[in-house]
């Protein structure tokens, strides 16, 4: 029942936070229904034609920082510390280039009064899968967090960037170009959502008052929407609007988030919702004037939420006020949201307010951030305040920051980056030997947060610059089932996922999509191993690996 709250809560929000849109109501209209649908179609939001998502921008711009954070406490590793400095940055998205020129200045003090300055004036250079610096740099770093070096410092120092990290970034950046393909704008993204999210809305929620479209839903029209949800129709909106965002996504996929709410009754739905009151949910459009309004509250399990939200838009400018709260026992926490758009001479001027504060018996945290930003097609600068506070176990800590920055589109950039080679440069493995994880040169592998106990020889290990797993193990340990075609073929099913890949091929499939990979399917002793990107897609799991122990965590989304 939680979880369905929940799901509830993030789809109010999620209409109201994008309906805050104007629309210019349509003329002859069949039904009311109808002619809100209608109205959505020409919605649109203050934003600019942005050059930022073109393929291969080039960008200059600037970062800079000015914090302070005091600590209390006997297992405090400091009492203060103060970060104050700024990056300036040049970006080739069509070569992979960069150039980071880093000027920072920081004073630690301990909770021995020892004070410590720690002062850095570098360049950081990013050339596709390396990220690398001056050797007086790496000295001065390994100075100040007391490394020795073990080899004598070369002109450049570089760090590798793990393949697998450097695939997902590729593709990653490919989905977000053909997002921006398919949306060349936000407004575009937003009328097709808006559509499919009113497909399941009952007629009767809908009404006209003179040229005013009208939705006003109460807990029965809730209930009768969540039922609507097994839509074919709807489903398959849906599937096309987020489609281009995530091309791996099906229909299958969405019904099973709908099937478990939407599969049932009316009167098993009034009574698990019993304890959501359902104030006010209400739209109204009128000309290109729009507003939204929200008063929910709920009790699960005796703890209380209240959630209201209302938005506005006239085109030009539009506004959001949100804010949510939750009482249980001894437990409070509260949010809220307050940002406003406008947009005056292909500007857009945007800031935002965000609170957001919890505390019980004896902890408590408190975080305030003001954010403001100017925007044009090709610019934009902005800055925020952050304020943090917040006591834990009798360990206090206080943070405040300010940040300013600009970024720049700049077509005819020309970025020079150093050339790499084996005279020039050494890495930062051989610069500071790797510790070596047990089993001799295997890894480890962690799921959610619990140690994956394998086989001796049956461990992952590094090819390539790869990361091997074995399949069979870390499948079957995951709950998938992998089945052996001979003479070379694997089947692994996972939920609603069916992944075949064939040894020796860099080409796998996942459901009907054809997929590449840079390093095939081996067989080592009788096992298959397999890249752990692979795993990651077909299990549906976020992996992160740590080097310098070995090991790999694997995270259910």
């Amino acid at each position: 029942m939680k979880k369905r709250i929940a799901i509830l809560l993030v789809m109010f929000f999620c209409i109201a936070w994008i309906l805050p849109l104007p629309a210019q109501a349509a003329q002859n209209a069949i039904a009311d229904k109808e002619y809100f649908i209608k109205s959505l179609k020409n919605v649109s939001y203050p934003e600019v034609a942005s050059q930022f998502t073109k393929p291969g921008t080039k960008l200059a711009g600037q970062f800079d920082l000015d914090s302070n954070m005091s600590a209390q406490g006997k297992d405090s590793p400091f009492s203060s510390l103060g970060l104050k400095g700024g990056v300036d940055y040049t970006v080739d998205m069509a070569k992979y280039q960069g150039k980071f020129d880093v000027s920072m200045s920081g004073k630690l003090c301990d909770t021995a009064s020892q004070n410590e300055q720690m002062d850095i004036d570098s360049t950081i250079y990013w050339d596709r899968d390396k990220l690398f610096v001056t050797g007086e740099t790496f000295k001065e770093l390994a100075n100040i967090f007391g490394e020795e070096l073990s080899a004598k410092c070369p002109q450049y120092v570089y760090l590798d960037m793990d393949g697998d990290a450097l695939v997902s970034f590729e593709e990653q950046l490919n989905q977000s170009q053909d997002f921006y393909k398919n949306y060349p704008g936000y407004n575009d993204f937003r009328r097709q959502l808006l559509t499919a999210l009113i497909m399941p809305v009952p007629a009767g929620c809908f009404s006209k008052d003179g040229n005013t479209a009208v939705l006003s839903m109460d807990k029965k029209g809730l209930v009768l929407y969540l039922r609507n949800m097994n839509d074919k129709a709807f489903i398959d909106s849906l599937l096309k609007v987020f489609k281009p965002l995530f091309p791996e996504l099906t229909s299958r996929d969405l019904e099973e988030v709908f099937s478990e709410i939407a599969g049932n009754s009316e009167e098993s739905l009034l009574q698990e919702l019993k304890n959501l009151d359902v104030k006010e949910l209400r739209i109204t459009i009128s000309g290109d004037q729009i507003a939204v309004n929200c008063r929910i509250s709920c009790k699960i399990d005796g703890d209380i939420i209240d959630f209201t939200l209302s938005s506005h838009s006239n085109g030009t400018k539009s506004g959001i006020d949100f804010k949510a709260a939750v009482n249980a026992d001894s437990l409070k926490m509260g949010v809220a949201l307050e940002g406003k758009n406008s947009m005056a001479n292909s500007i857009v001027d945007q800031n935002a307010t965000v609170r957001f504060g919890f505390s019980d018996e004896d902890d408590y945290l408190q975080v305030n951030a003001d954010c403001k930003s100017k925007m044009k097609n090709d610019q934009t600068a902005g800055n925020g305040t952050f304020d943090v506070k917040a006591k834990f176990f009798n360990e206090s800590l206080n943070m405040k920051a300010t940040i300013n920055y600009t970024a720049q589109v700049k077509e005819n950039l020309q970025l020079n980056v150093p050339r790499l080679n084996s005279s020039n440069s050494l890495s930062l493995d051989e610069l500071f030997p790797k510790k070596h994880a047990p089993y001799k040169n295997e890894l480890i592998i962690m799921v959610d947060g619990d140690w994956m106990e394998m086989e001796e020889g049956v461990a992952p290990f590094i090819q390539n610059g790869r990361t091997m797993v074995p399949l069979r193990s870390i499948g079957e340990y995951l709950g998938c089932d992998v089945e052996w075609i001979p003479p070379n073929q694997i089947n692994m099913s996972y939920g609603n996922t069916f992944t075949t890949l064939k040894v020796n091929e860099n080409t796998y499939q996942i459901n009907s999509t054809a997929k590449t990979l840079d390093v095939p399917p081996v067989i080592i002793n009788g096992r298959t191993y397999v890249p752990l990107r692979v795993v990651g897609e077909a299990f549906n799991y976020d992996i992160e690996y740590d080097a310098d122990l070995g090991i790999i965590y694997l995270d259910q989304r």
